[in-house]
């Protein structure tokens, strides 16, 4: 008798481990149609499936249109943000280079004061009057 609870208990337990794949997969193409990306996709429709099961189909449409628009907002904060990144690598190198310049000039400087302040060794100061 035991045996027989067990396989219907592990029945129902595939069936709703079926039921909640194919509820993933509902939303995950839905979430994709509205411009989410496949691989945030799978991970919005984990999360997604609990609450989903739970409202109403009425429900369900809007849901999806705000989370496709939250992650339409994180995109667009994501590409900013690594435009920005771009910007101050390219800021650094700029920098960097504009450094070394300046320590190049720093010593040619160190050389023509030596060299003037040899020259003024050399020559005897003559004063006019």
């Amino acid at each position: 008798m035991r045996s027989k609870r067990d396989g219907v208990r592990v029945q129902q337990r595939e069936r709703r481990e079926g039921d909640a794949l194919a509820a993933r997969a509902r939303i995950c193409a839905d979430l994709e149609q509205r411009g989410v990306s496949p691989e945030f996709c799978e991970a919005l429709s984990e999360r997604l499936e609990p609450q989903v099961t739970s409202f109403e189909n009425s429900s369900y449409v809007p849901l999806l249109d705000g989370v496709a628009a939250a992650y339409g907002v994180h995109a667009e904060a994501t590409e900013a943000l690594s435009s920005r990144l771009r910007e101050l690598s390219e800021i650094e190198r700029l920098m960097g280079a504009f450094s070394g310049e300046l320590s190049k000039l720093d010593e040619v400087l160190s050389v023509l004061a030596a060299h003037v302040g040899r020259m003024r060794k050399a020559t005897p100061s003559r004063m006019l009057h």
